[in-house]
This record gives structure tokens, sequence and C-alpha cells, in this order.
């Protein structure tokens, strides 16, 4: 009679967040990255191994679908606890989320590959590559080189979700092949791998010399 109602209650005062401390029986929301992992585990469970095909998609599909009808249980309960009205608990939400098939991360931080199969729960037509990373994103690499970067990420995403293995040497091959074209264009004279930029009079550096 004294715990529950003062200490317990459902009804959290308005000045929740002038409390010195408080104690949680659960988290209110999962990190995306958390739920990822917990797709993969069950996949795993489920098959002894982790592995991509169809019947895993649906393993995925369903554990991430419980996720996610989870957090919006959880955000709408913290909503009327906060004293939300019922007809607004659940417009806070959060943001849209997608589904890898593959993931590839790089060894920068914040820059990772990754092909995308689902929004929300909608299946996409056919896969889409998203790059995460301003280096990865940059517009000073010309259109021709992003292009080929952009094709050789999602053969290497495709051929990992369709259960295949990369092979390195036709990677490298075809870097080394575009170094080749980039060094046969310089040295014809022609301007598609270089960019414009000013040179002042010598007068106008500090130090003309260095």
């Amino acid at each position: 009679t004294f715990f529950r109602p003062l200490f317990f209650t459902k009804i959290v005062p308005a000045s929740v967040s002038r409390l010195p401390d408080t104690v949680r029986r659960a988290s209110l929301v999962s990190d995306t990255d958390s739920t990822m992992a917990t797709s993969q585990w069950w996949v795993e469970w489920f098959f002894g191994d982790l592995r991509f095909c169809d019947e895993a998609d649906a393993v995925a599909d369903v554990v991430t679908y419980i996720a996610v009808q989870n957090i919006a249980h959880m955000m709408a309960l913290m909503s009327a606890n906060m004293g939300v009205v019922d007809r607004l608990v659940f417009k806070y939400a959060m943001k849209n989320e997608f589904k890898f098939a593959a993931f590839a991360l790089t060894n920068k931080a914040k820059h990772y590959l990754s092909a995308i199969t689902n929004q929300e729960g909608t299946a996409k037509p056919k896969p889409e590559l998203e790059m995460k990373g301003v280096i990865l994103r940059s517009s000073n690499i010309p259109p021709e080189i992003m292009s080929g970067f952009r094709k050789v990420a999602m053969d290497c995403l495709l051929t990992v979700k369709d259960g295949g293995k990369i092979v390195l040497k036709d990677i490298l091959t075809h870097v080394a092949e575009i170094e080749r074209k980039i060094k046969a264009s310089i040295s014809s004279g022609d301007s598609t791998y270089l960019k414009t930029g000013q040179l002042k009079d010598k007068a106008g550096y500090t130090k003309p010399e260095s």
C-alpha cells in the first residue's frame, strides 16, 4: 500500500527528470545494432549456422517484426507514463530502418557498405547500395571511378548474400586496370582524371621556394 502507489506508480510525475536516480525493470528501447545482432543469432540458432537464403530471410524478418512491435509498444508505454493522451501515444516513433542482406565494415569509424533489401518491412524490387561515410561518398572522385567502385562493392555484397565467395584476384585485377587507365590518360595529355587549381604569382606566397 505504500510502495506500489508511490514508488511503482504507472503515472510518472511531470518532475520525473529531476529525480536523483531511478531503477528500471527493463530498457525502454533497443539500438538498431542490437536488433541486427538478434536477427543474426536467431538465424544461426534456427539453422545451426549463419546462412543466406529465403528461409533464413524469413526467420530474420519475423524476429525483426517482433522487435519493431515491441519497440513501438515500449515507446507508447513511455509516452503514456509521461501523461500523453491515449490517441497520441503512438505519435513518438523511431526513424525508418532498413534490412541489410549483407553488410561490410571498413577500417574507419562510421564508414560502411550495405545492400538494402527491405525498408520498414517492404521488400525492394532489387537490392540497393547504401554507402555511409563522407570518404565513401566523396564528390571529388571522378564519376567514372565512383561508378566502378559502386559496382564492385555491390557485386561483393550480393556475392556474400547469395552464399558465394569473394575472389580477391578479380577485385585487385579490376583496381589495377583502373590504375593503368588513369596512367595512360594522364600520359596522353587527357584531363579526365585531373582537376583544375589556381597558382598564385610568386609574390603572393610568404615563402615562394617552399
